[in-house]
């Protein structure tokens, strides 16, 4: 993981006119320590309202807005974001930081927002967009031109697992009003922290 990352000064100007919450948590998104340089990475809502501090209300809000404005993407189900202006921000300038970026791809739980990024990466680094159908396992069997693919066959693994008979979860990049409750603790599963724990 890079020591920092650029944000740019700009960044302000995506925001403008929304309320301090969401502009609290658009930085936080660009600069947290669990960022990396291609934008999509694994975040835990919990991580963000501990971290900011920040009432789960106003994060919810901040979140909706950030969606809507297209700025980012979020995955509850697999707990993944997509800072969409992250490859445009800063894309991979050699072959050693396209073997990094792989890398690190490589360790975000399998979700169909690769996808997005795929399709960023063709238009801000074509190198690294080339690799990632032949390197990145959930892409590996993408048509060039189906969206719908990924999904699918992301849908499919998560309700077979290893063989077991079909269950009820299944990939959705859903928002906080629609997503899961957890049984355990009764918290909404993007804030619920039974699964860090090893509870769950």
């Amino acid at each position: 993981m890079a020591k920092f990352h650029p944000t740019p000064p700009t960044w302000s100007d995506d925001v403008k006119g929304y309320d301090w919450p969401t502009k609290t948590l658009y930085g936080y998104i660009l600069s947290n320590p669990h960022k990396n340089s291609e934008g999509l990475y694994r975040l835990p809502c919990a991580y963000v309202v501990h971290d900011l501090d920040m009432d789960e209300v106003l994060f919810d809000k901040g979140l909706t807005d950030l969606q809507a404005a297209g700025l980012v993407k979020y995955d509850f189900a697999a707990q993944v974001i997509l800072d969409v202006k992250g490859l445009h921000i800063l894309p991979p300038g050699s072959a050693k930081q396209v073997d990094g970026a792989i890398s690190k791809l490589k360790q975000v739980p399998e979700t169909a927002l690769m996808l997005d990024l795929l399709e960023l990466a063709r238009i801000h680094a074509p190198e690294l967009a080339e690799r990632m159908p032949r390197e990145i396992p959930c892409l590996m069997n993408v048509s060039p031109n189906t969206s719908e693919t990924l999904a699918n066959q992301v849908h499919r693994d998560r309700q077979l697992g290893d063989g077991d008979d079909v269950g009820s979860s299944a990939l959705e990049v859903v928002t906080p009003d629609s997503a899961a409750v957890c049984e355990t603790c009764g918290e909404h599963k993007g804030y619920c922290t039974c699964t860090e724990a090893g509870v769950a």
